[in-house]
């Protein structure tokens, strides 16, 4: 969610803060979990100063709850209220003057956040896409763009690092999980890289062993958070080294989220899993279309 407030507001502070609360449904409980924004950016929106706050704890299937915001300027609370990504949503679908890529992007998003509710029947009651009109549905993406696996591994010495799979989280954003065994090595003998290309630019980032998420026993994984919702079809390349010889080891795996919906779709008899894999493509291509 990125939060603007108009600067005249606020002008004379010195120092603004927003503090974002948000329900969770657990059981037949609400329990509300707040979290203060320090830092923002000078922008300009609609011709006027505005600073911009981003707030990062929403979920998949969290875009229908409401989302308390309270802006504190030098200690005061001088505005409060309630949005949700569905309320902005909404309200941009019923403009005219809404270009209608953004509206696919918008509805395709709406119907991805509803997916996420059903997959992991949180807040069904209120569906992220409930409200939309038979005009606004109209706008949403006609099918799912082909999918296919680009997994492929280079084996390595079968004492060596291996990779074991890629897991996805799907709840909040959508993060591959690289899965690997340790082998002969040390966890603090080696780092990793993974390779990408970005805008036309091949990007590697490092992940040292401190960067290692511990599974159990010699099992590890990689967090790869560099992936927006544009990206779900970039390829990528995971490597192994020694820290001591730089020397590259074990397997070469090479993956992108759309091998996962491929292969997810291709082996899983889980109805709601393909749904929700399905709406998280098409939401991703018409992300690229409208940022193209």
């Amino acid at each position: 969610m990125i939060y603007y407030i108009d600067k005249e507001v606020v002008k004379d502070a010195q120092v603004v803060t927003i503090e974002f609360s948000k329900p969770e449904f657990v059981g037949d409980e609400t329990v509300y979990t707040t979290i203060l924004v320090e830092d923002y950016k000078e922008s300009v929106i609609a011709q006027k100063q505005a600073l911009r706050f981003e707030y990062k704890g929403i979920y998949a299937d969290e875009l229908s709850i409401d989302v308390n915001v309270k802006i504190i300027a030098d200690g005061e609370v001088v505005k409060t209220e309630t949005y949700s990504v569905k309320e902005y949503a909404m309200k941009q679908l019923s403009k005219s003057s809404v270009p209608a890529k953004l509206k696919t992007l918008l509805v395709d998003m709406l119907n991805y956040g509803a997916a996420a509710q059903i997959y992991f029947d949180y807040n069904t009651d209120n569906l992220a896409n409930v409200d939309l009109t038979e005009e606004q549905k109209a706008y949403a993406s006609a099918e799912m763009k082909d999918v296919v696996s680009d997994a492929t591994t280079v084996d390595g010495d079968a004492d060596s690092i291996n990779v074991k799979g890629v897991s996805i989280s799907l709840q909040n954003t959508i993060i591959p999980y690289v899965r690997f065994n340790l082998g002969k090595h040390n966890v603090e003998d080696i780092y990793a890289t993974i390779t990408f290309e970005e805008d036309g630019e091949v990007k590697t980032v490092v992940y040292d062993s401190n960067d290692f998420l511990y599974l159990f026993d010699d099992k590890y994984a990689i967090e790869f958070d560099e992936l927006a919702v544009t990206q779900l079809r970039t390829v990528f390349t995971v490597e192994f080294f020694d820290k001591s010889t730089n020397e590259q080891i074990g397997d070469v795996f090479t993956y992108s989220v759309a091998s996962y919906v491929a292969q997810a779709l291709e082996t899983t008899t889980d109805e709601e899993l393909k749904e929700i894999v399905m709406a998280m493509m098409i939401f991703g291509d018409s992300s690229v279309a409208y940022f193209a």
